[in-house]
């Protein structure tokens, strides 16, 4: 009685009789130890093959289990490498952002230096030139549109307007600005 139709066939009786499916594993589970110590010689076929169904059940419970404790440690090995990373990746996010606040911080000392210098430059210009300024035709007009400047084109004639009045860049013509200068 090794198939397992005939161990089905043994439990469907079982239940039948009106037993619980507990009380039938419970007896079982009983029948099993009893076995392990008197040998199977104590039972029918019937019964010894209804307890090796339970026992090999039982132990592919046990190799189930015991492949998925293995399996949660070694999901726990890369959890814990896995944490490792976000500690060392936050880590260097800390340090970029004090590399980002240093390099704003030179940015910063560095750039106004240069504006200071600059400023300085355009002012002594604007006093020696009678607030001229060279103009070498990159981008459109340097002053704001509510204003009014007097320019000097390549061929030397000055003209005073709004700034939206002349063309700013510079195409190699006698008609570019050379200079401008605001009059407000």
């Amino acid at each position: 009685m090794s198939s397992k139709d005939e161990v089905f066939e043994y439990l469907i009786d079982q239940l039948r009789q009106r037993v619980s499916k507990f009380d039938v594993v419970a007896e079982i589970h009983k029948m099993s130890i009893d076995r392990t110590i008197t040998g199977r010689s104590g039972y029918s076929d019937k019964e010894n093959a209804i307890i090796d169904a339970y026992i090999g059940r039982d132990s592919d419970s046990e190799r189930i289990i015991h492949n998925l404790k293995q399996h949660l440690a070694r999901k726990d090995d890369e959890i814990h490498v896995l944490k490792a990373r976000l500690c060392r990746a936050k880590d260097k996010v800390k340090e970029l952002r004090g590399t980002i606040e240093h390099m704003n911080l030179d940015f910063d000392r560095v750039t106004s230096c240069h504006v200071q210098e600059d400023a300085n430059t355009l002012s002594d210009k604007l006093e020696h030139s009678d607030g001229w300024i060279e103009w070498r035709g990159v981008g459109d007009s340097p002053v704001p549109n509510n204003t009014k400047v007097e320019v000097e084109l390549r061929f030397g004639k000055i003209m005073s307007n709004h700034p939206s009045a002349f063309r700013w860049e510079q195409l190699g013509a006698m008609d570019d600005i050379i200079k401008y200068r605001v009059i407000k």
